[in-house]
């Protein structure tokens, strides 16, 4: 398969005039996932704000994680809840997240496990709560801690939640300045 070269400069120019991803994908001849790759790759370069493209992205399961831990990881130090939306009496505490995935400290179970997990923004932040569609993707146990550690993606998550994280994360990068 032959990769398509696009010019930064001018997939920028066109996402700053407001082209609609379904545009974008017109002019460069991309498929969702290829536009995803190239938001992710504008993201890891630094050429693009968060907040411009992360509404945009479909976010979903992929084999290939690597690029996740690239991300800019915001630890949490304050103890923030994140529950089972269908169970809420599953509760953990968010270690760490970023756009696309959350660290959970006490929510235990297999790994590949899909879940609906609400993250309780509203009391501690007094912001909206943020409910999305992950995947646990590893977990462990050691003795110095007795809760389980999960990472989990997201793999589906609606534009107002998007929104509603991407606030959560600028106000973390914020606090911790």
């Amino acid at each position: 398969m032959v990769k398509k070269r696009i010019i930064a400069s001018e997939i920028l120019s066109h996402i700053h005039g407001g082209c609609s991803d379904e545009e974008l994908m017109s002019i460069y001849k991309l498929t969702p996932h290829g536009l995803e790759s190239v938001y992710c790759k504008l993201l890891e370069a630094g050429l693009v704000e968060r907040s411009r493209v992360f509404p945009r992205l479909r976010i979903r399961a992929r084999p290939d994680t690597q690029h996740i831990r690239k991300l800019d990881r915001k630890e949490i130090f304050v103890p923030l809840p994140i529950v089972d939306a269908d169970d809420a009496a599953q509760q953990g505490t968010v270690v760490n997240m970023t756009i696309q995935g959350v660290g959970v400290s006490g929510l235990d179970g297999p790994v590949n496990e899909r879940k609906t997990l609400r993250v309780i923004a509203k009391d501690l932040f007094h912001l909206e709560n943020v409910v999305f569609d992950a995947r646990r993707r590893w977990t462990t146990k050691t003795a110095a801690s007795p809760e389980p550690l999960s990472g989990f993606e997201i793999i589906s998550i609606s534009k107002t939640d998007a929104e509603n994280l991407q606030t959560l994360l600028d106000t973390l990068e914020y606090m911790y300045k």
